[in-house]
């Protein structure tokens, strides 16, 4: 386990491993839907999933609001721990160096987005987000490939602007191949404001998992991290290709009892 923790005495720029994690914790959520357990449990399911990589793995933890929190790729645990350790319950507009105020709580999905693009940027490794979070207020339509498009929601107003953005970071994510597995820290019967639908729809349209009304999200860390590492690539053909923009239903089934199968719902 030393070589795992142990820091790296070289520094590189083109250091790439076989898996690249990236632990987005949305403390633009924190500061009206945290309470003191999520916190901590916010920092032990970030913290579950270091434990889980392996010593060529790289990874960074980002926060949607306090950016001097974050901290970059690299294969260092202990400044990916000490990170973690920075998640804070106080409203992140209020800390100094924050975004400050994010207008209809944007933030948290465009830093989603953004870190979907700089993976997308990362060649040859498997890719995922964990992304901790209370969810959004935002009119998301069912989950599934029924998916509407950008600009055709009914509400008006920050709730359908959020709903756009989700979208669209979807949208993103699906065309980069990029697995979002969503957490709900403040667990069953917490006293938080929490959307747990909103962190279905962006995990199940992203073939990653959504961990809500649990209070021990942290137990289904290890075998995420384990189905990151060992899954199938299935290609096809489509039977008529139109570049319209849309989401396509896909089906994935297997003959194999006794199974689950987890895979993307949809394409654009």
């Amino acid at each position: 386990s030393w070589v795992r923790d142990a820091a790296t005495d070289v520094v590189a720029n083109d250091i790439v491993g076989s898996h690249a994690l990236v632990v987005v914790i949305d403390d633009g959520t924190f500061g009206y839907g945290a309470t003191l357990h999520g916190l901590q449990t916010a920092r032990t399911i970030a913290t579950a999933a270091l434990d889980q990589l392996g010593p060529r793995d790289i990874a960074a933890v980002v926060f949607t609001q306090d950016t001097n929190a974050s901290q970059g790729f690299t294969l260092d645990r202990t400044r990916l721990r000490a990170a973690v350790a920075r998640t804070t319950q106080l409203p992140a507009s209020s800390i100094p160096g924050s975004r400050g105020a994010c207008p209809a709580q944007l933030c948290s999905v465009h830093v989603l987005r953004s870190v979907v693009e700089t993976l997308e940027a990362i060649p040859d490794v498997h890719r995922t987000i964990l992304y901790i979070s209370n969810g959004l207020d935002a009119p998301l339509p069912e989950i599934g490939p029924y998916l509407v498009q950008p600009g055709t929601l009914l509400p008006l107003g920050d709730r359908n602007t959020r709903a756009d953005a989700t979208i669209e970071a979807i949208r993103a994510a699906q065309r980069a191949n990029i697995t979002v597995h969503a957490f709900e820290p403040n667990g069953l019967g917490g006293d938080g404001t929490q959307y747990p639908e909103f962190l279905r729809t962006v995990a199940e349209n992203t073939g990653g998992r959504a961990v809500v009304n649990d209070n021990d999200p942290e137990r289904v860390v290890p075998a995420i991290m384990r189905e990151a590492r060992s899954y199938y690539l299935v290609g096809f053909t489509p039977a008529a290709v139109k570049a319209d923009g849309a989401f396509h239903p896909i089906t994935v089934t297997v003959k194999r009892p006794d199974v689950d199968v987890r895979a993307r719902r949809s394409y654009v």
